[in-house]
């Protein structure tokens, strides 16, 4: 029966493409303004009162396989399909692809209620403020020892390049234990988009190496911290030594 309808719809889109072909083929010839045609020279007359020329132009150019196309459930799915292949890939558009999935299960409403419109930032500058005001808390779970939880629906990606230029601060400036909550709650995210691949093919590996060097240079001034520690100790045991033998001289003389 799933067969049997494929087939069924394929010969309705048949059908539809060369009507779409035919109606083509009118609309140019209507539009053409050499046309010798009467009934193509009132229908000019009729869209220049409507139309700029420009316009009649874009109307003569316009694919109705297109438009025709859509009306068959199976090539939405099709096309839905192939746009959940490509989602996350910074190649193609990805409000338009998020635009072609919803298509594929619902109607325009549906659509228009479940995706966010092209060029809309919203999400994305929500997803900014609230890294920002993580990025605050740092310094709190530092002191805790303690983590910033990561949430499900979280911006993953946004909230790494926005926690990017934090994390290299703190690290120029030696705050090691705020640094490792920030670097934590950073892997933490790319985890997380890596698991639900929203962070863009091309940035993967190199985010996991920007991870990597981050804690090799965490422990580098870990333990050139820890030699200094060493050192200073060891600089003030000295001093101790030399001050008590002193007092031990000091006292002999007097005696």
């Amino acid at each position: 029966m799933s067969k049997e309808k494929e087939i069924q719809e394929a010969l309705l889109e048949n059908w539809l493409i060369q009507i779409a072909v035919l109606i083509g083929s009118i609309t140019r010839r209507l539009c053409n303004p050499e046309s010798p045609d009467d009934v193509a020279k009132e229908c000019q007359k009729k869209l220049e009162d409507k139309l700029t020329e420009e316009e009649i132009k874009i109307l003569c150019k316009m694919f109705p396989v297109q438009s025709v196309m859509d009306f068959t459930e199976y090539a939405a799915q099709k096309r839905g399909l192939f746009a959940a292949s490509v989602k996350g890939d910074p190649l193609f558009r990805q409000a338009y692809v998020a635009r072609v999935m919803a298509e594929g299960v619902g109607d325009e409403t549906f659509v228009e209620n479940i995706c966010v419109p092209e060029g809309d930032q919203t999400d994305q500058l929500a997803a900014q403020r609230q890294q920002q005001m993580e990025m605050g808390a740092f310094q709190v779970a530092a002191k805790l020892s303690t983590g910033i939880p990561v949430l499900p629906f979280d911006n993953d990606w946004i909230h790494m390049q926005t926690l990017k230029p934090g994390l290299l601060a703190l690290l120029q400036s030696k705050q090691l234990q705020v640094l490792q909550v920030a670097l934590n709650h950073y892997a933490a995210h790319y985890a997380a988009g890596v698991n639900k691949k929203t962070i863009p093919k091309e940035q993967i590996n190199a985010e996991k190496s920007f991870i990597a060097a981050v804690e090799d240079q965490m422990n580098a001034i870990q333990q050139q911290q820890q030699i200094q520690a060493k050192a200073q100790q060891a600089q003030a045991e000295a001093q101790q030594a030399a001050s008590t033998i002193v007092g031990a001289e000091q006292i002999n003389a007097a005696a």
